[in-house]
C-alpha cells in the first residue's frame, strides 16, 4: 500500500464526516434552539448593551430578559458559561434570526472541523514514526494496522453519531473544542509552540474542561509552552472586562467556577451526568429534595471516596504519559479520557471528545491486535449513545454505563501499554490533592435543612409570608408563576438578621459556611429562621430552607 492511497483514506473520511453532519444539520433545521439560547442572548446582551440588565449569572433573570426577545419559550441556564463566550458568539449575534443563526453556527462548526480533521490526518501521516511504520508493514509482517484501522477511522463518525447530533441539536460549540484541542496537538508534535498555546488556549478559555490537556506539557517537559499557555488564557479570560464589566468577570472565576468544580450544576445527583461523583454520592449523601434514597448519608466519606477516585485516575494517567515509549496520540487520548472520568458535570454532546481516543486507538502501532481497537471502539460507540435518560427507572448499578464504559476503556489503555509504577508520583499527587482537600472544603452546617416538603420549584426567586401562609414566587421554565404554601408557622423579619458575604448573620454571629447564594432571611416561629439559598443545587437555583438558632 503506497503512501498516496492513505491519503484516499483521509479524503473519504473527511468526506463521510461532512455527509454525516450535512445529513444531521439538514434534518434539525426545525428543531427548537436549545443550548444556544445561552450564548446567543447572552451575547446579545452585550451587543444591547444590557448585560447588567440581563444578569447572565442569575437564571432567574437572565430567563426572564431571554424569554421577553426570544420568538420560543426557552429555559437557559449561563452559569457554566465562561465570560469569554460572551465575545466568542460575537458574530453569531449579529444575525437578528436566531434559528438562522444557529443553522449557520453549526455549518462553520462542521466545515471548520473537516478541515481541521483532514489536516490533522495528514500531518500524522506524515511523521517520520508513521513512515517507518508503514514501510515495515510492507516486508510481510502480519499487522491489520494498513488496512483494516485505516479504514475504520470511516467508521468514527458512526461511533460518536449521537454527540455529533446532539451538538447540532443543542447549537454547541464542541465540534470547535476538538478542532482546536487537535490543531493544538498536531502543532505541538510539529515543535510550534506559538500555535499550541494559541489553540490550546482558546480551547480552555471557551469551556475550561480542556485544561486537563496542560497535564501532557507538565509531564513531557514542556514547560515553556505551559507557561505561555496559561498566560494566554489569563489575557482571554480577562478581555471580557472590556465588554461586561470587571464585576461580572470576578463573579464567575471567584464564585461559580469553584461550584462548578465541587459538581453543583442545577441537579448535582441526576444519573445524565454520568460521573463518578455522581455515583458517590448518590450513595452517601442524602438530599431531602434530589437524592432521598442513599444507599446511607456519610457525606465525608463520599468526599473521601472521591479524592481517592481522582488520586487514582490522575496516577495512572501520569503514568501513561510519563512513559516516553507510548506515542503522543494514546497519552493525548488516554488524558482526554481521564479528564471526561474527573469531570463532576458531563454531557452525551461532550463525548465528541472521545474522537481523540478513537483515533488513537486506531492509528497507534502499540495497538495491533484487532479485538482490542474493535472492542475499543465498541465501549466508544456505547458511552456516546446509550440514552441515558430511559435508565433513570432502572436499578442503580444499572444506571451508569457511560461511566462504565469510559473506565474499562481508560483502564484497558493502561493494562495494553503496561507503564513503570513511578511511587514518586503517587505520592506527589497524593500530598496535592489533600492540601486542595483540606484547602477548598469547606464545612457544611448540619443544621441547615428544606423548608418544603418537595423540590417541585426549580427556581423560587421570592417569597412573602401572608395570613395562613407564603406566597412563592418561582419559576419553572414558562415563566414566572405564583404557589400558595399553607403553613401554621409564624414566618416575619426581623432586623437582626442580615447576608453579609453570602452568610447569614444573626446578631452579628454568622450561622452559615457554605458557597451557596443567599436572599431574604426572615424569622420561623422563635427558634429558626428560613432563607432562599441555592447551596447544592446550581448557582441560582434557590429554594427555602431553614435553619435553627443557636
Amino acid at each position: 500500500m503506497q503512501l498516496g492511497s492513505y491519503y484516499k483514506y483521509h479524503y473519504l473520511a473527511a468526506s463521510m464526516w461532512l455527509l454525516v453532519g450535512g445529513y444531521q444539520i439538514w434534518n434539525l433545521r426545525n428543531v427548537p434552539i436549545g443550548d444556544f439560547a445561552n450564548y446567543y442572548y447572552a451575547s446579545q446582551a452585550l451587543l444591547e448593551g444590557e448585560v447588567e440588565e440581563a444578569q447572565l449569572y442569575e437564571p432567574y433573570s437572565f430567563n426572564l430578559w431571554v424569554n421577553q426577545r426570544s420568538p420560543e419559550t426557552v429555559f437557559v441556564n449561563y452559569a457554566p458559561v465562561p465570560p469569554v463566550s460572551v465575545l466568542a458568539y460575537l458574530p453569531f449575534a449579529k444575525i437578528l434570526d436566531v434559528y438562522q443563526a444557529k443553522m449557520i453556527f453549526n455549518i462553520v462548526g462542521l466545515i471548520f472541523f473537516v478541515a481541521v480533521f483532514f489536516f490533522g490526518m495528514r500531518e500524522m501521516r506524515q511523521d517520520e514514526k508513521y513512515m517507518q511504520e508503514e514501510a515495515s508493514s510492507l516486508v510481510g509482517k502480519e499487522r491489520l494496522f494498513p488496512a483494516l484501522p485505516t479504514l475504520a477511522i470511516l467508521l468514527i463518525p458512526f461511533v460518536l453519531w449521537t454527540p455529533l447530533l446532539n451538538n447540532f441539536f443543542q447549537g454547541q460549540s464542541y465540534l470547535y473544542i476538538v478542532s482546536f484541542l487537535w490543531l493544538g496537538y498536531i502543532f505541538w508534535k510539529k515543535d510550534k509552540g506559538y500555535l499550541t498555546t494559541l489553540c490550546w488556549a482558546l480551547a480552555i478559555s471557551l469551556k475550561i474542561f480542556p485544561a486537563i490537556v496542560l497535564l501532557l506539557l507538565l509531564v513531557r517537559g514542556g514547560y515553556r509552552i505551559f507557561g505561555w499557555t496559561m498566560a494566554l488564557i489569563l489575557v482571554i479570560s480577562a478581555l471580557p472586562i472590556l465588554g461586561t464589566g470587571a464585576s461580572t468577570v470576578l463573579e464567575y472565576y471567584q464564585q461559580i467556577l469553584p461550584r462548578l468544580f465541587a459538581g453543583e450544576i442545577n441537579d448535582p445527583f441526576t444519573i445524565l451526568y454520568q460521573s463518578p461523583r455522581v455515583f458517590i454520592d448518590q450513595l452517601l449523601i442524602y438530599d431531602g429534595h434530589l437524592n432521598d434514597t442513599p444507599l446511607i448519608h456519610i457525606p465525608w466519606l463520599a468526599n473521601l471516596l472521591y479524592l481517592v477516585f481522582q488520586w487514582c485516575i490522575l496516577g495512572l494517567v501520569i503514568q501513561l504519559i510519563h512513559k516516553k515509549e507510548i506515542p503522543t496520540s494514546l497519552a493525548f487520548g488516554a488524558t482526554i479520557v481521564a479528564g471526561l472520568l474527573l469531570s463532576g458535570y458531563g454531557s452525551n454532546y461532550s463525548m465528541l471528545l472521545l474522537f481523540f481516543p478513537a483515533v488513537a486507538i486506531l492509528s497507534t502501532d502499540q495497538i495491533q491486535k484487532p479485538w482490542h481497537w474493535i472492542m475499543g471502539l465498541a465501549l466508544l460507540f456505547l458511552a456516546s449513545n446509550i440514552p441515558i435518560y430511559k435508565l433513570e427507572e432502572w436499578p442503580f448499578l444499572f444506571q451508569f454505563p457511560r461511566m462504565y464504559a469510559l473506565l474499562i476503556v481508560f483502564i484497558g489503555m493502561y493494562v495494553l501499554l503496561r507503564p513503570k509504577p513511578q511511587p514518586k508520583i503517587w505520592l506527589l499527587i497524593g500530598g496535592l490533592l489533600i492540601l486542595k482537600w483540606g484547602w477548598s472544603g469547606t464545612p457544611q452546617n448540619h443544621l441547615t435543612n428544606y423548608y418544603l416538603p418537595d423540590g417541585q420549584y426549580p427556581i423560587i426567586f421570592d417569597y412573602e409570608s401572608t395570613t395562613g401562609g407564603l406566597l412563592l414566587k418561582h419559576y419553572r421554565g414558562q415563566g414566572a408563576e405564583e404557589d400558595f404554601h399553607s403553613t401554621t408557622d409564624r414566618i416575619y423579619e426581623d432586623a437582626q438578621l442580615s447576608i453579609q458575604d453570602q452568610q447569614i448573620y444573626f446578631a452579628g454571629q454568622r450561622l452559615t459556611a457554605n458557597k451557596g447564594r443567599k436572599k431574604k432571611p426572615m424569622r420561623l416561629n422563635d427558634n429558626k429562621i428560613i432563607y432562599l439559598s441555592d447551596e447544592g443545587r446550581g448557582v441560582g437555583f434557590y429554594t427555602l430552607r431553614k435553619l435553627r438558632l443557636p
